[in-house]
């Protein structure tokens, strides 16, 4: 009988400790849940965040375009010839967008 009682308690050691394990991976697995769903959001934040920067830098570079177009408009010679043709080809763009537009 004794050696019953023995391998009774031991069996309850056994499902006592794979318990604690079941809850600890429980546990862990919560966490990690938790953990994927911030980084999820800051996923999203940081794409959305790249998105602006690409938005800022084409601003920029129609900025540098039109400056550099406005400097050599200024400055005349042969650089102003060149200016006007990149201007009148810009216009051009211009006018096939508002037909598209009006179509």
């Amino acid at each position: 009988m004794r050696a019953k009682r023995n391998m009774s308690d031991h069996n309850n050691e056994i499902i006592k400790d794979l318990s604690h394990k079941i809850e600890s991976i429980i546990s862990m697995y919560e966490g990690l849940k938790k953990e994927r769903v911030k980084l999820e959001i800051k996923n999203l934040e940081l794409i959305n965040e790249i998105d602006n920067q690409k938005i800022k830098t084409k601003l920029l570079e129609e900025k540098i375009n039109n400056l550099m177009i406005a400097k050599n408009l200024s400055v005349g010679g042969e650089n102003s010839d060149e200016a006007k043709n990149k201007l009148l080809k810009l216009v051009r763009e211009i006018d096939k967008c508002i037909a598209l537009l009006n179509s």
